[in-house]
């Protein structure tokens, strides 16, 4: 995750390195800074036509348990 208030070509050329890196079929590039939405944040997938389903990788999920406190 990179900060700050302004998106630079740097970011986006990152992002498109790391796709062709992991042969990925699609990257998607989100900014906190406008016009990004909440609703990406909320849950919602972005809308991009004709995606193979495969495109996307599933997260390995992590072992639940109790979670300790942090402070």
């Amino acid at each position: 995750m990179k900060g700050g208030d302004n998106v630079q070509v740097s970011m986006v050329r990152d992002l498109a390195h790391v796709v062709d890196r992991e042969k990925a079929k699609i990257g998607v590039f989100i900014s906190l800074t406008e016009p990004t939405i909440n609703e990406l944040f909320e849950g919602k997938k972005p809308a991009i036509p004709l995606v193979d389903p495969t495109a996307f990788k599933q997260a390995k999920a992590e072992p639940r348990g109790k979670q300790e406190k942090l402070l």
